[in-house]
């Protein structure tokens, strides 16, 4: 009983791939003869850039008449009553979505930094 071999090199019978006659093909075959198209691909569409508007005065009266210091710099300081770190947002645990707006434990931590 003759065992056939089969190349999985060139497809043909009678010989294992290493021992192959013929010569190994590219993985890639070669560009096209005169060099061919090339082809390229379009870049990643960006936004256009935009130079910043600055606040209209209508934007810092609702502002003032809010509160809002609207700078961050209450995340400067750990929350005392949920032990968020610098610069983290407060969370919630018990509820579906944790984070929170910093509690006012956090703004009063931060006005007493200010004041030592």
């Amino acid at each position: 009983m003759a065992i056939l071999y089969h190349c999985f090199g060139c497809g043909q019978p009678g010989h294992l791939k290493s021992e192959c006659p013929a010569p190994r093909q590219r993985k890639h075959p070669p560009p096209p003869p005169g060099g061919g198209a090339v082809i390229r691909f379009p870049p990643q569409f960006t936004a256009p850039h935009t130079a910043p508007v600055p606040p209209n005065d209508a934007y810092k009266a609702a502002k003032a008449e809010r509160g809002w210091t609207g700078d961050g710099s209450v995340l400067t300081v750990e929350c005392p009553w949920c032990r968020a770190g610098r610069y983290r947002c407060c969370v919630n645990r018990g509820v579906e979505t944790p984070k929170t707006n910093s509690h006012g434990a956090r703004a009063e931590a931060y006005r007493d930094q200010l004041a030592r």
